[in-house]
Order: C-alpha cells, then structure tokens, then sequence
C-alpha cells in the first residue's frame, strides 16, 4: 500500500459514539451522531442501553439517519463549507445525497449549501 493510501486508510479512530453518555445537549448529541453517520463510522454505543433517555433512544433509532450510515455505496462523507456555518455532504446509492448544514456558532443563522457543493 501506498504511504498516502495508508495514511487515509488507518487516520481515523472514531472509537464509539459518545451520544446518551451525559455532558452535552440534545443538540450538540445530535451534531456528534450525524457527523458519526455521514463519516460511515461504526455505530457502537457507548451509552449504557438500560437507562438511555426518550430524546437519545429517538435518536439513536431514527431509521432514515442509520440507513445513511450504512449506504451499500459506503463513501464517507466530507465537509464541503467551512466556517460557523458547516455543510457536510456525503453520496449515497442510487444518487442521492445526504447532507448535514451545522451551525457552530453560537447565534442562530440561516444555512445555504449549492448543490454543486453536494455534488449533484
């Protein structure tokens, strides 16, 4: 293997999803799972299943969110606008697309995204 194929190969160590596990909101939850999910990252909890919450069981079980992650076309996704206001874009079979718009910054603010950055 080619030392740029190996360094994209075996960069990534997302470990398991830190959702339910206390210390963030619904919100920021929600930011870390769709990052998870766009970057086809394994979906291991890391929460204790037993006592899991409504908010973080809804999450976690949004069938629409998982079937993302686990596309038979498998590419992870990637950030495509940078800033406090983030538009991530991943393709998926039978060409479509899925999209997180994220707004990091501390107001609320209003997301656009081209549909050339989402490459459709």
């Amino acid at each position: 293997m080619s030392h740029n194929l190996m360094s994209h190969v075996f960069n990534l160590d997302p470990d398991m999803l830190e959702v339910g596990n206390g210390g963030m909101s619904t919100e920021e939850y929600r930011s870390h799972f769709s990052i998870w999910v766009i970057s086809k990252f394994p979906l291991i909890l890391g929460c204790d299943v037993r006592s899991m919450g409504k908010d973080t069981f809804t999450l976690l079980s949004n069938k629409e969110v998982i079937a993302a992650n686990q596309d038979k076309l498998g590419i992870q996704g990637k950030k495509v606008k940078t800033g406090d206001l983030e538009v991530w874009a991943g393709p998926l079979s039978s060409n479509r697309v899925a999209v997180i718009l994220w707004n990091r910054g501390s107001s609320k603010a209003s997301i656009s995204a081209k549909f050339c950055d989402l490459g459709l």
